[in-house]
Protein backbone atom coordinates (compact mmCIF):
# COMPACT_ATOMS: atom_id res chain seq x y z
CA UNK A 1 0.00 0.00 0.00
CA UNK A 2 1.48 3.34 -1.06
CA UNK A 3 1.49 6.50 1.08
CA UNK A 4 -1.27 8.08 -1.03
CA UNK A 5 -3.41 4.94 -0.75
CA UNK A 6 -2.91 4.86 3.02
CA UNK A 7 -3.75 8.57 3.31
CA UNK A 8 -6.91 8.09 1.20
CA UNK A 9 -8.09 5.22 3.40
CA UNK A 10 -7.22 6.96 6.68
CA UNK A 11 -9.39 9.93 5.77
CA UNK A 12 -12.31 7.72 6.86
CA UNK A 13 -10.58 6.54 10.07
CA UNK A 14 -11.92 7.70 13.42
CA UNK A 15 -10.46 6.78 16.78
CA UNK A 16 -12.81 4.48 18.75
CA UNK A 17 -14.96 4.27 15.64
CA UNK A 18 -14.88 0.48 15.31
CA UNK A 19 -13.77 -1.55 12.30
CA UNK A 20 -10.14 -1.04 13.28
CA UNK A 21 -9.15 -4.13 11.32
CA UNK A 22 -10.27 -2.36 8.13
CA UNK A 23 -7.57 0.27 8.69
CA UNK A 24 -4.89 -2.03 10.15
CA UNK A 25 -2.57 -1.95 7.14
CA UNK A 26 -2.83 1.81 6.68
CA UNK A 27 -2.28 2.42 10.42
CA UNK A 28 0.78 0.19 10.35
CA UNK A 29 2.10 2.16 7.37
CA UNK A 30 1.63 5.42 9.32
CA UNK A 31 3.69 4.07 12.22
CA UNK A 32 6.61 3.47 9.85
CA UNK A 33 6.25 6.72 7.86
CA UNK A 34 6.96 9.90 9.89
CA UNK A 35 5.34 12.18 7.32
CA UNK A 36 2.17 10.06 7.10
CA UNK A 37 2.03 9.77 10.90
CA UNK A 38 2.29 13.55 11.28
CA UNK A 39 -0.56 14.01 8.80
CA UNK A 40 -2.72 11.43 10.63
CA UNK A 41 -2.03 13.04 14.02
CA UNK A 42 -3.09 16.43 12.65
CA UNK A 43 -6.29 14.91 11.20
CA UNK A 44 -7.18 13.21 14.48
CA UNK A 45 -6.55 16.41 16.44
CA UNK A 46 -8.87 18.33 14.13
CA UNK A 47 -11.54 15.63 14.43
CA UNK A 48 -11.25 15.69 18.22
CA UNK A 49 -11.60 19.47 18.32
CA UNK A 50 -14.68 19.30 16.08
CA UNK A 51 -16.30 16.63 18.29
CA UNK A 52 -15.76 18.73 21.41
CA UNK A 53 -17.28 21.78 19.75
CA UNK A 54 -20.30 19.87 18.42
CA UNK A 55 -20.99 18.25 21.79
CA UNK A 56 -21.13 21.73 23.28
CA UNK A 57 -24.01 22.74 20.97
CA UNK A 58 -27.28 22.35 22.97
CA UNK A 59 -29.94 20.10 21.41
CA UNK A 60 -33.57 21.12 22.16
CA UNK A 61 -35.19 18.50 24.40
CA UNK A 62 -38.33 18.37 22.22
CA UNK A 63 -36.52 18.20 18.85
CA UNK A 64 -37.49 14.56 18.19
CA UNK A 65 -41.14 15.19 19.05
CA UNK A 66 -41.26 18.22 16.75
CA UNK A 67 -39.81 16.27 13.83
CA UNK A 68 -42.23 13.36 14.31
CA UNK A 69 -45.19 15.73 14.67
CA UNK A 70 -44.24 17.49 11.43
CA UNK A 71 -43.98 14.16 9.58
CA UNK A 72 -47.32 12.94 10.94
CA UNK A 73 -49.00 16.19 9.97
CA UNK A 74 -47.59 15.95 6.46
CA UNK A 75 -48.72 12.32 6.13
CA UNK A 76 -52.25 13.21 7.22
CA UNK A 77 -52.64 15.97 4.65
CA UNK A 78 -55.06 14.81 1.90
CA UNK A 79 -54.61 15.42 -1.80
CA UNK A 80 -51.50 15.66 -3.92
CA UNK A 81 -48.36 16.61 -2.07
CA UNK A 82 -46.30 19.29 -3.82
CA UNK A 83 -42.84 18.11 -4.87
CA UNK A 84 -41.08 20.48 -2.55
CA UNK A 85 -43.11 19.19 0.44
CA UNK A 86 -42.58 15.49 -0.21
CA UNK A 87 -41.07 13.76 2.86
CA UNK A 88 -38.10 12.48 0.83
CA UNK A 89 -37.34 15.96 -0.48
CA UNK A 90 -37.71 17.43 2.99
CA UNK A 91 -35.35 14.79 4.39
CA UNK A 92 -32.75 15.56 1.72
CA UNK A 93 -33.08 19.26 2.43
CA UNK A 94 -32.61 18.60 6.15
CA UNK A 95 -29.44 16.61 5.46
CA UNK A 96 -28.08 19.41 3.29
CA UNK A 97 -28.81 21.95 6.00
CA UNK A 98 -27.01 19.83 8.58
CA UNK A 99 -23.99 19.44 6.28
CA UNK A 100 -23.98 23.19 5.59
CA UNK A 101 -24.22 23.91 9.29
CA UNK A 102 -21.26 21.66 10.07
CA UNK A 103 -19.20 23.28 7.31
CA UNK A 104 -19.99 26.78 8.60
CA UNK A 105 -19.28 25.71 12.16
CA UNK A 106 -15.91 24.30 11.15
CA UNK A 107 -15.06 27.49 9.27
CA UNK A 108 -16.10 29.82 12.09
CA UNK A 109 -14.92 27.82 15.12
CA UNK A 110 -12.52 24.96 14.41
CA UNK A 111 -10.50 26.53 11.57
CA UNK A 112 -9.88 29.77 13.51
CA UNK A 113 -8.64 27.66 16.42
CA UNK A 114 -6.16 25.94 14.11
CA UNK A 115 -5.10 29.27 12.61
CA UNK A 116 -4.65 30.70 16.09
CA UNK A 117 -2.42 27.78 17.04
CA UNK A 118 -0.27 28.47 13.98
CA UNK A 119 -0.14 32.17 14.82
CA UNK A 120 1.35 31.29 18.21
CA UNK A 121 4.46 29.82 16.57
CA UNK A 122 7.42 32.06 17.32
CA UNK A 123 10.41 32.76 15.12
CA UNK A 124 12.81 32.64 18.10
CA UNK A 125 11.49 29.20 19.07
CA UNK A 126 12.18 27.95 15.56
CA UNK A 127 15.76 29.26 15.50
CA UNK A 128 16.42 27.76 18.95
CA UNK A 129 14.94 24.34 18.10
CA UNK A 130 16.50 24.24 14.63
CA UNK A 131 19.94 25.08 16.06
CA UNK A 132 19.53 22.32 18.64
CA UNK A 133 18.50 19.87 15.93
CA UNK A 134 21.57 20.37 13.74
CA UNK A 135 23.79 19.75 16.77
CA UNK A 136 22.01 16.47 17.55
CA UNK A 137 22.49 12.99 16.07
CA UNK A 138 20.62 12.75 12.76
CA UNK A 139 21.14 11.60 9.18
CA UNK A 140 20.34 12.61 5.63
CA UNK A 141 17.26 11.18 3.92
CA UNK A 142 18.55 12.03 0.44
CA UNK A 143 22.23 12.03 -0.47
CA UNK A 144 23.60 13.85 -3.50
CA UNK A 145 25.18 17.12 -4.56
CA UNK A 146 22.87 17.99 -7.48
CA UNK A 147 20.90 20.93 -6.11
CA UNK A 148 18.07 20.61 -8.64
CA UNK A 149 17.54 17.00 -7.57
CA UNK A 150 17.63 18.15 -3.94
CA UNK A 151 14.82 20.61 -4.67
CA UNK A 152 12.86 17.93 -6.53
CA UNK A 153 13.17 15.56 -3.56
CA UNK A 154 12.07 18.22 -1.08
CA UNK A 155 9.14 19.21 -3.28
CA UNK A 156 8.05 15.57 -3.54
CA UNK A 157 8.10 15.37 0.26
CA UNK A 158 5.99 18.53 0.66
CA UNK A 159 8.82 20.60 2.13
CA UNK A 160 9.87 24.14 1.06
CA UNK A 161 11.80 23.91 -2.20
CA UNK A 162 11.60 27.45 -3.61
CA UNK A 163 14.21 28.85 -1.21
CA UNK A 164 17.02 31.27 -2.06
CA UNK A 165 20.48 30.09 -1.05
CA UNK A 166 23.09 32.54 0.22
CA UNK A 167 25.81 33.20 -2.34
CA UNK A 168 28.51 31.55 -0.26
CA UNK A 169 26.76 28.17 -0.38
CA UNK A 170 26.97 28.12 -4.18
CA UNK A 171 30.69 27.46 -3.88
CA UNK A 172 30.32 24.50 -1.51
CA UNK A 173 29.83 20.84 -2.28
CA UNK A 174 26.27 19.70 -1.60
CA UNK A 175 25.82 16.59 0.54
CA UNK A 176 22.07 16.07 0.40
CA UNK A 177 18.96 16.95 2.39
CA UNK A 178 16.14 15.78 4.62
CA UNK A 179 12.90 17.10 6.07
CA UNK A 180 12.10 18.01 9.65
CA UNK A 181 8.64 18.22 11.23
CA UNK A 182 8.57 21.17 13.61
CA UNK A 183 5.30 21.74 15.51
CA UNK A 184 3.27 20.49 12.57
CA UNK A 185 5.22 22.49 9.98
CA UNK A 186 7.54 21.05 7.36
CA UNK A 187 11.16 22.23 7.37
CA UNK A 188 13.74 21.63 4.64
CA UNK A 189 17.29 20.78 5.77
CA UNK A 190 19.98 21.14 3.09
CA UNK A 191 23.58 20.19 3.88
CA UNK A 192 26.94 21.35 2.49
CA UNK A 193 30.57 20.44 3.04
CA UNK A 194 32.75 23.38 4.13
CA UNK A 195 35.96 21.40 4.57
CA UNK A 196 36.82 17.82 5.57
CA UNK A 197 34.89 17.13 8.75
CA UNK A 198 33.14 20.52 8.68
CA UNK A 199 29.56 20.95 7.50
CA UNK A 200 27.02 23.73 7.33
CA UNK A 201 23.26 23.25 7.18
CA UNK A 202 20.52 25.46 5.75
CA UNK A 203 17.05 25.06 7.30
CA UNK A 204 14.06 26.60 5.52
CA UNK A 205 10.44 27.04 6.65
CA UNK A 206 7.53 29.04 5.28
CA UNK A 207 7.56 32.49 6.82
CA UNK A 208 3.77 32.82 7.15
CA UNK A 209 3.59 30.21 9.92
CA UNK A 210 4.95 32.71 12.45
CA UNK A 211 2.91 35.22 14.38
CA UNK A 212 6.00 37.35 15.06
CA UNK A 213 8.06 37.06 11.87
CA UNK A 214 10.81 39.72 11.83
CA UNK A 215 11.14 42.12 8.88
CA UNK A 216 12.66 40.63 5.75
CA UNK A 217 16.39 41.22 5.44
CA UNK A 218 17.30 41.36 9.14
CA UNK A 219 19.95 38.90 10.29
CA UNK A 220 20.40 37.36 13.73
CA UNK A 221 23.76 35.85 14.67
CA UNK A 222 24.62 33.58 17.60
CA UNK A 223 27.17 30.98 18.59
CA UNK A 224 27.51 28.18 21.13
CA UNK A 225 30.90 26.56 21.61
CA UNK A 226 32.28 25.60 18.21
CA UNK A 227 28.87 26.00 16.58
CA UNK A 228 27.62 29.21 14.95
CA UNK A 229 24.36 30.24 13.34
CA UNK A 230 22.59 33.03 11.50
CA UNK A 231 18.84 33.42 10.99
CA UNK A 232 16.95 35.69 8.62
CA UNK A 233 13.79 35.98 6.53
CA UNK A 234 12.85 37.05 3.03
CA UNK A 235 9.37 37.76 1.66
CA UNK A 236 8.27 34.12 1.73
CA UNK A 237 10.68 32.03 3.78
CA UNK A 238 12.49 31.98 7.10
CA UNK A 239 16.03 30.60 7.23
CA UNK A 240 18.59 29.33 9.68
CA UNK A 241 22.13 28.50 8.57
CA UNK A 242 24.31 26.74 11.13
CA UNK A 243 27.47 24.71 11.29
CA UNK A 244 30.42 23.65 13.41
CA UNK A 245 32.44 26.58 12.07
CA UNK A 246 33.48 29.98 13.48
CA UNK A 247 30.94 32.79 13.35
CA UNK A 248 33.11 34.77 10.94
CA UNK A 249 32.93 31.91 8.45
CA UNK A 250 29.13 31.82 8.74
CA UNK A 251 29.05 35.53 7.99
CA UNK A 252 31.19 35.05 4.87
CA UNK A 253 28.78 32.41 3.57
CA UNK A 254 26.02 35.04 3.52
CA UNK A 255 27.91 37.08 0.94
Amino acid sequence: MTRDQSRHLLKAYRENGGEAEHFAQALAAAQNDPELKQWLDDELQTDAALRVRLRAVPVPADLRQKILAAVQKQSATPGIIPFYRHPVVLSMAACLMVALGLALYYKSHVRPAVDQAVARLRFNDFTHDAFAFVQSDWSLQYEGGDQEKVREWLRAHHAPADYIKPGGLEKLQGLGCRTLDWKGQKVSVICFLVSPGKEVHLLVINRDVFGDSPPAGRTFFASAGKWSRVAWTDENKAYLMAGDVPLEEIKKLLE
